[in-house]
């Protein structure tokens, strides 16, 4: 572990595959908060430490130190501790931006399938479709989903495919809340003022944005599930900006009937209830794509509700 002015100070002396020698190293014990490895010790660099180089005219075989995954199954390490890594090619490099006090940037890369359709590859950039989160994220083949009471039972910390009816949970709820158009942040603000975003420090003006609770069911159980965004407004049959307008008189009688029109395919996370450790748990959606629901699956739906185990096998049988 190198600190503070430290790290300036051996910047020119360490390189990444390269061996040294190090003497009179400090030895401290990890604290679990810091810590990234399962190591319960660690050596601290200051600069009165000994540094020197192993010169070697045929330095050893280091080990392989890359975990690549394929694209397709990195939404499996959302939210865990686990470090991946990537192969691509740069084909967008979005202007730096801050996430609260964190410098980030956006890059769209691509892997090594882009190369066997020069064609579509070449409409893929220059229609910019790596800007549609759903060509980003699309819905994933049958073996990747999990039932609903798999998903509730797991204790793996990691987001998972899901698939359900979806019904409108609460007529009280509020369909849209104001928030920065950039980095989506809550902001409580007046839509006709400007200001800088405490989040991403661009000037901005508030734009309302989609917020949606639903009960989403299938033949095994049924979840609290949150989307927002477009993820939400799909859903609904009137945009935000009609919604914002008849508030007060909402048809949530249509909005329901709606909903329950729609088949979800959702790529979700566990969310963490920090007030309340009592109450049931509640999921987020991180993408949801949206498929028809056959007349069959909305009547095993229908009768599901009240009786979860005697319809189960029609609604395997409905749907294979």
């Amino acid at each position: 572990m190198i600190y503070g002015g430290d790290i300036h100070f051996f910047k020119r002396h360490f390189q990444p595959f390269r061996r040294y020698y190090i003497s009179s190293a400090k030895l401290e014990t990890v604290q679990p908060r810091y810590s990234t490895y399962s190591n319960e010790y660690c050596w601290v660099i200051d600069n009165s430490t000994v540094v020197q180089q192993v010169h070697e005219s045929e330095p050893p075989m280091l080990p392989d130190i890359f975990n690549f995954k394929p694209y397709g199954r990195i939404y499996e390490h959302i939210d865990t501790d686990e470090e991946i890594d990537l192969l691509g090619v740069a084909i967008h490099v979005n202007p730096r931006a801050m996430r609260g006090p964190t410098p980030t940037r956006e890059i769209i890369i691509v892997d090594e399938r882009s190369s066997k359709n020069q064609e579509a590859f070449l409409k893929f950039i220059a229609e910019r479709t790596y800007a549609d989160r759903l060509n980003l994220i699309p819905a994933p083949v049958d073996d990747r989903v999990v039932t609903i009471k798999s998903l509730t039972t797991t204790n793996t910390k990691r987001p998972y495919w899901i698939r359900g009816i979806p019904n409108l949970l609460d007529r009280s709820q509020k369909m849209w809340y104001n928030a920065c158009p950039i980095c989506y942040k809550y902001l409580r603000a007046r839509p006709n003022l400007e200001f800088d975003c405490t989040s991403c420090h661009k000037c901005i003006r508030v734009s309302p944005r989609c917020r949606l609770t639903v009960q989403l069911i299938d033949h095994t159980g049924s979840i609290t599930l949150d989307l927002n965004g477009n993820d939400a407004e799909q859903l609904l049959p009137f945009t935000i900006v009609e919604i914002q307008k008849q508030e007060i008189q909402l048809d949530y009688t249509t909005i329901e009937d709606f909903i329950k029109q729609n088949n979800l395919v959702c790529l979700v996370k566990k969310t963490q209830n920090t007030y309340n450790s009592a109450a049931a748990a509640k999921y987020i959606a991180i993408i949801a794509h949206i498929r028809n629901s056959t007349p069959e699956e909305l009547v095993v739906i229908s009768k599901y509700t009240t009786n979860y185990a005697t319809t189960s096998a029609s609604w395997n049988n409905k749907l294979s």
